[in-house]
């Protein structure tokens, strides 16, 4: 199970760090069960990437790359 990532430990990573993580964790969400406890930590670490590279003013990327 992937554990939700905080956003205090994601302020402490560089850009490219984040958007390596952001890229990883996309790739468990579409192998993930729908509904599940781990899908759910996924999207919310996702979530706090997302909210970490916005204050920073960090284009993320789409997960339709």
């Amino acid at each position: 199970m992937h554990p939700i990532i905080s956003i205090i430990i994601l302020e402490g990573m560089s850009d490219a760090d984040l958007l390596t993580l952001y890229d990883a964790l996309w790739r468990a969400l579409i192998q993930s069960d729908i509904g599940s406890s781990d899908r759910r930590n996924i999207l919310a670490s996702m979530q706090n990437i997302e909210a970490v590279l916005h204050r920073r003013r960090a284009p993320w990327p789409s997960p339709h790359r």
